[in-house]
């Protein structure tokens, strides 16, 4: 409203999801990957040697990234004991992929 006037621009095609020179817009979530996300534990964390990583479905490849995106590690179709005495003190991604879904995770190495 300016100087107690109300000014409605004028509309000069049809715009879909419009009522009363006003539109609507609907946003809404239609499903969420909640469900199907991998649920996984990688313990203990920080660690120094070993992790032990727990899914709930088999874990069919596991992938450990460096800080800078480098991969360090891979292994297909691991034991749920994975060694990381070879690396270095720092921080890492651990990638689990297992029944067609990923997880990422961040692991410090002591």
């Amino acid at each position: 409203m300016i100087s107690g006037e109300e000014i409605f621009p004028p509309v000069n095609e049809e715009v879909p999801n419009v009522n009363n020179d006003v539109a609507f817009y609907q946003n809404a979530v239609l499903a969420t990957n909640e469900e199907a996300s991998l649920r996984l534990n990688i313990s203990p964390n920080p660690a120094s040697d070993y992790i032990t990583i727990k899914a709930d479905t088999p874990i069919e490849h596991v992938n450990i990234y460096g800080i800078a995106g480098n991969v360090l590690f891979s292994e297909v179709n691991p034991s749920q004991t994975v060694n990381i005495s070879a690396l270095t003190a720092g921080i890492y991604f651990v990638e689990v992929i297992a029944n067609n879904h990923r997880n990422i995770q961040k692991l410090i190495k002591k």
